[in-house]
């Protein structure tokens, strides 16, 4: 990792126009960073054990965040520079569409397109972790963009879904109510529709009896 922490930081500093590289560059660039910036956090992790003085310390800090903000820069780049005809590229597909250096299978190169492609639609959410990862002492990250902007996007769907939910009418209705609906349902599928033409005086005179209970207790609804 120091190697590959070196190595970045030489980018960095005497590269001025490393952005300008071609995408096979910048994809291999990008695992370079990845390293590097893996091993300026846990370089700093441990900086309160490590026999540095402040200004060491706070030079390592610096260039790891550095390192960390090129290397968002760097993959928003990538996602810049992606064919667009990469969008429809199924995974696992062998077309050659997505360059090499993103990975090396198609599902790496796969998700390796998707990441970049949302770090570079997402500016504002990468200003926002490297101004973070400033006010914090610690390195801006691809997870943490990529968290983000997926966080965002679930709030954003859940408010929209709240909204949607507001907007509907709602029934409102208690428990009792409930219940004395589900008995009128159930009264209306028992009695059959039409009565027997030829009654008999008993059964004649209990039918009677209990529709006039019916009727009175439905007496209420009466307009």
């Amino acid at each position: 990792m120091e190697n590959d922490m070196d190595v970045f930081g030489e980018l960095i500093k005497h590269e001025p126009g490393l952005l300008s590289r071609p995408i096979e560059e910048l994809g291999a660039i990008s695992f370079i960073g990845a390293a590097a910036v893996a091993g300026y956090r846990s370089l700093i992790s441990r900086l309160d054990s490590l026999p540095m003085t402040e200004e060491q310390k706070a030079k390592t800090l610096k260039d790891g965040q550095e390192a960390g903000t090129m290397l968002l820069a760097i993959e928003g780049r990538i996602g810049e520079l992606l064919p667009q005809d990469a969008r429809s590229v199924r995974i696992g597909s062998t077309k050659p569409v997505l360059p090499d250096s993103l990975g090396k299978t198609p599902d790496q190169r796969h998700n390796a397109s998707q990441n970049a492609r949302m770090i570079a639609a997402n500016p504002d959410v990468v200003a926002e972790i490297i101004a973070e990862a400033e006010e914090n002492e610690d390195i801006p990250t691809k997870t943490a963009v990529l968290n983000k902007v997926r966080l965002n996007k679930e709030t954003e769907r859940r408010k929209k879904a709240e909204k949607r939910n507001k907007d509907k009418p709602k029934a409102l209705i208690s428990v009792e109510e409930e219940q004395y609906i589900n008995g009128l349902d159930k009264a209306i599928a028992a009695i059959p529709t039409v009565p027997p033409k030829d009654w008999h005086d008993e059964p004649l005179r209990q039918a009677r009896a209990k529709a006039r209970i019916i009727m009175g207790r439905l007496g209420v609804f009466d307009e």
